[in-house]
């Protein structure tokens, strides 16, 4: 069984998921808000007694790009470039941690660059930041595993629901271009989450 947790505007679906039987089991939902976000992941976590989850985000709280990158550079250079590609993309102040990318296709037809090399095409996501920052503080708070974060319309590729289809992802640990996957740095401190959910965000919230 893979314990799936679904963030979507104003309600928190926590389920299991049979990976097998492709079957999801004991549904449990609640609401948030910006004032009880961390409340109700709490209740969720506990209702389902999980020590370890995946969390599916609605694509409202998602940034998914598709960038062309050449295809000759290594996979450091790979990922600043993407890095320089993303700036004027995605409306965020972005820390190399907040976003990920993986390889989905070498493009013959998207041609070559001025010097010959042939282009190819990876996927970008990031979450939405405060967020990822709120969910971050609460699994800190919960000493909890997060083994993946996906948004739903990656999770669809595998199954038409995605709770079952992010418990299908295989791509959870690898190499940079191999997986994608946010991971969550459980060392942050108190005071790095001091302006999660700020007024500023919570007006964005639903």
């Amino acid at each position: 069984m893979i314990n799936v947790i679904y963030i979507a505007k104003g309600k928190l679906i926590g389920a299991k998921v049979d990976e097998r039987r492709l079957s999801v089991r004991e549904p449990v939902e609640l609401g948030w808000d910006a004032n009880t976000f961390d409340i109700a992941m709490g209740q969720i976590v506990e209702k389902m007694q999980a020590g370890k989850v995946r969390i599916l985000l609605d694509d409202a709280f998602s940034y998914l790009l598709r960038i062309n990158v050449p295809g000759n550079l290594s996979e450091d250079e790979e990922r600043k470039y993407i890095s320089s590609r993303i700036t004027d993309k995605i409306p965020e102040v972005l820390q190399d941690k907040d976003w990920d990318y993986k390889e989905i296709i070498f493009n013959i037809s998207r041609g070559k660059d001025k010097d010959g090399t042939q282009n190819k095409e990876v996927i970008v996501f990031s979450p939405v930041k405060y967020l990822m920052d709120a969910i971050t503080k609460t699994v800190v708070s919960l000493n909890l595993t997060v083994e993946a974060i996906e948004p739903v319309e990656i999770s669809r590729t595998r199954n038409g629901n995605p709770l079952i289809g992010i418990a299908l992802k295989e791509d959870i640990k690898g190499n940079d271009r191999e997986v994608l996957n946010i991971l969550i740095d459980k060392n942050r401190k108190e005071e790095d989450f001091k302006d999660v959910l700020s007024p500023e965000n919570k007006n964005n919230q639903p």
